[in-house]
């Protein structure tokens, strides 16, 4: 199962989007009168979210519930993301609606904060031999060190 980042757009139409760590959308749907438990749902079939991110400074109920849910890192931008640059970031997305393209942004400029970060694990797991970096990037977006990371120093079995 892979590591995810979670955008949500809560209101009466919910838009969910979910990014590997890399960036691309492995899964963006929305509903009418939908609830925690199908964002819930929707998370657990596109990976394991490690970022639960909202389009405003201050995320919604549903959207801190969701992250407690995965035990996931919150992210919320210091202020809310303007119309104009929310259709910028999606203009070369196929997104049906407005929910998913919040839905879509909130993940996004969540992946971007963590970019250059991901960048550097992915260059020391190299120099390391380490082929597949995403535990590393989870542990590390989860508050553990690098350090802890690479050499096992951990207990939680949630990375394994």
């Amino acid at each position: 199962m892979q590591y995810i980042i979670m955008g949500i757009d809560p209101g009466m139409s919910v838009g969910v989007a979910c990014l590997d760590l890399n960036g691309k959308v492995v899964m963006l749907n929305s509903g009418s009168a939908k609830g925690k438990g199908w964002i819930i749902e929707q998370a657990k079939n596109a990976g394991i979210p490690i970022i639960v991110a909202s389009d405003k400074s201050e995320p919604g109920d549903i959207v801190k519930k969701t992250c407690t849910a995965f035990n996931a890192f919150l992210f919320a931008p210091k202020k809310d993301i303007e119309l104009r640059v929310k259709r910028i970031i999606a203009k070369d997305q196929n997104i049906k609606n407005p929910h998913e393209r919040d839905a879509y942004v909130a993940a996004f400029v969540a992946y971007k904060h963590f970019l250059n970060k991901f960048r550097q694990i992915e260059h020391i797991a190299r120099q390391k031999g380490i082929e597949d970096s995403s535990r590393l990037k989870a542990m590390v977006v989860l508050r553990h060190s690098l350090d802890e990371a690479i050499n096992g120093k951990y207990s939680n079995r949630r990375y394994r």
